[in-house]
């Protein structure tokens, strides 16, 4: 039997970390904080982490952006970026991540 596995997608991965700094792993799997589960309070290299949540799409807002602009860019709806985010008004921040999908 024959896997391709380049064309699998997983939902989460188990990684042992190679530094203290979660802000690199955040950049490499473009992930949040949030989706990122280990054991205890401390970081330190070494220490098995998992990380969930890989198949979720997240949008970086950029100058001159607005909900309605975003959602053109993915084909949904201003509502729905509101809700998945639970935003309670349109006022968007540059550099604020959007969940998408």
């Amino acid at each position: 039997m024959k896997f391709e596995i380049e064309k699998m997608k997983f939902d989460s991965v188990v990684k042992k970390l190679q530094t203290d700094n979660l802000q690199n792993v955040i950049d490499e799997y473009s992930c949040v904080k949030s989706d990122i589960k280990y054991n205890g309070n401390d970081i330190y290299p070494g220490k098995w982490i998992i990380i969930e949540n890989l198949n979720k799409t997240y949008h970086s807002v950029k100058p001159l952006e607005t909900l309605e602009s975003i959602s053109v860019l993915y084909d949904i709806s201003p509502e729905q970026i509101t809700q998945l985010n639970k935003l309670k008004n349109n006022k968007l921040f540059i550099g604020q991540r959007l969940l998408i999908k």
